[in-house]
C-alpha cells in the first residue's frame, strides 16, 4: 500500500472544527499549500458522519463579522475533508489510518468528560470508550507498524493541553499494562504541542444569507488564533496566518480563558432561564451589557493584569467580539458542561480577587452564590 504524506486525523466532527482546523486547511489549499484530505472521526453517535457522506464531505463557512473598520462577508468552500469515519462503526479503519500515513498530525476537540480513563481491559479491535483510551490504541496502533512522526496538537481549552494529555495518556497505557518500550515511545518520539485555540464558531442563522440551518455549514467571526507553544521537534502540517508560534502560551490562555470564556459563561449563568437566547441579543440590552463591562473590566481583567499585561485589551476585543451582529451564538450551546465551566473560569478569579484585595468581588459573589 502506498502511503500518504502527512496525515492529519481529526477526533472530533463538531463546527468548532469545521470552522477552525479544517477551515484552516482550505485556506491553506486556497493559497497554494499541499494538505492531505482530513481524516475526521466522530467519537460517538454516526450522524455527522451520515451527514459529511451525504455532502461529499463538503460544507461553506461564511465569515461574517468586522477586522477593524472593514466589514468581512466571505464565503469559503471547504473541501479539505478527505474522509469521514464513525469511531464505534469504523474502528479498524481509524487504526489503519495512522498506519498508512508517512507523518500523522492528531488533532482534537473533547469535551471535559471525555478526559477521563477507559478501566474496561485492552481490546483493539474495538473502540475504546474514552478519548485518551482511542488517542493510545490509535499510538499503539502506529508503534506496532514501527512507525514513527507522530505530532499531537489538541484544541481542548484545558491549560498545557499536549502535556495534559499526554500524562492521561500515560496513566491509560499503565491501566492497560503498556509494555516500557511503547511507553517510552509515546513519551520521547510523540511530539506533544500546548495549544490554545480562539474563534467563535455558531450554526448559520436563516436571518442572514437565507443560509440553511441543517447542513454542515459553519457561520464564524474573522478573528481566530491558534497558539502553539514552540517546539524543537515538530509543529503543524500547514502554515496560516491564525497559527502563531509562542514561547510561552500562559498569558494567552489566562486571557481567553478567564475573560472570553469567563463572560460566555457568566451570561448562561445569570440569564439561565433564557438559555434560548442568543449573545447578541442578550447585550441588546442596555443593562446586561453595563452589567458584563463592570464584570470584566472591574473584576475579571484586574486580578489577571499581574500575569497578563494585556488583560484590558483583552476585554476591549472580547466585547467588540462579542457583539458581531452576525454570529448567532446561542447560549445553549454554551451551557453544555455549565457547573465544570463555572468552576474553571470564573470560580479561579472570585478566590484570586479575594486574595488580592482582602474582600469579595460583588459581582462573582452573587454570580457563584450556589457553588461557594
Amino acid at each position: 500500500m502506498t502511503k500518504n504524506k502527512t496525515q492529519i486525523l481529526q477526533f472530533g466532527s463538531g463546527k468548532f472544527l469545521r470552522g477552525f482546523v479544517d477551515l484552516f486547511a482550505q485556506q491553506a489549499i486556497d493559497d497554494g499549500i499541499e494538505v492531505c484530505p482530513i481524516t475526521v472521526v466522530q467519537s460517538t453517535g454516526t450522524e455527522r458522519v451520515t451527514q459529511f457522506r451525504l455532502q461529499n464531505c463538503r460544507y461553506v463557512a461564511y465569515i461574517r463579522g468586522f477586522s477593524g473598520d472593514d466589514e468581512i462577508q466571505d464565503d469559503i468552500e471547504v473541501k479539505s475533508i478527505g474522509n469521514a469515519l464513525s469511531a464505534e462503526h469504523d474502528w479498524l479503519e481509524v487504526l489503519d489510518v495512522c498506519c498508512t500515513a508517512e507523518s500523522i498530525v492528531i488533532t482534537s476537540n473533547a469535551t471535559e468528560a471525555g478526559y477521563v480513563l477507559d478501566k474496561t481491559s485492552v481490546d483493539m479491535t474495538t473502540c475504546p470508550k474514552s478519548f485518551p483510551a482511542k488517542l493510545l490504541a490509535v499510538l499503539i496502533s502506529r508503534y506496532n507498524a514501527d512507525l514513527s512522526d507522530v505530532t499531537v496538537a489538541p484544541c481542548e481549552l484545558i491549560e498545557n493541553n499536549g502535556n495534559t494529555l499526554l500524562n492521561m495518556v500515560i496513566d491509560q497505557a499503565k491501566v492497560w499494562g503498556v509494555e516500557d518500550d511503547c511507553l517510552e515511545w509515546i513519551r520521547e518520539d510523540v511530539v506533544w504541542l500546548n495549544t490554545l485555540v480562539d474563534r467563535i464558531v455558531a450554526s448559520p442563522s436563516n436571518q442572514h444569507n437565507g443560509v440553511e440551518t441543517e447542513t454542515l455549514d459553519v457561520m464564524t467571526e474573522p478573528y481566530a488564533l491558534w497558539a502553539v507553544e514552540s517546539s524543537n521537534k515538530g509543529g503543524l502540517p500547514f502554515q496560516h496566518d491564525a497559527i502563531k508560534s509562542c514561547d510561552n502560551l500562559s498569558q494567552v490562555t489566562l486571557c481567553k480563558l478567564r475573560i472570553l470564556n469567563g463572560a460566555h459563561t457568566a451570561l448562561v449563568q445569570t440569564l439561565l432561564s433564557e438559555n434560548d437566547s442568543t449573545v447578541r441579543e442578550v447585550l441588546d440590552d442596555p443593562v446586561r451589557l453595563q452589567w458584563l463591562r463592570d464584570l470584566l473590566y472591574s473584576e475579571v481583567a484586574p486580578t489577571i493584569s499581574d500575569r497578563a499585561s494585556d488583560a484590558l485589551e483583552f476585554v476591549d476585543t472580547t466585547l467588540s467580539r462579542l457583539y458581531n451582529p452576525f454570529i448567532e451564538h446561542k447560549l445553549s450551546d454554551i451551557a453544555l458542561m455549565h457547573e465544570t465551566k463555572l468552576r474553571r473560569r470564573l470560580l479561579p478569579t472570585y478566590h484570586e480577587y479575594i486574595e488580592q484585595n482582602d474582600k469579595k468581588p460583588p459581582i462573582l459573589s452573587e454570580l457563584l452564590r450556589d457553588i461557594i
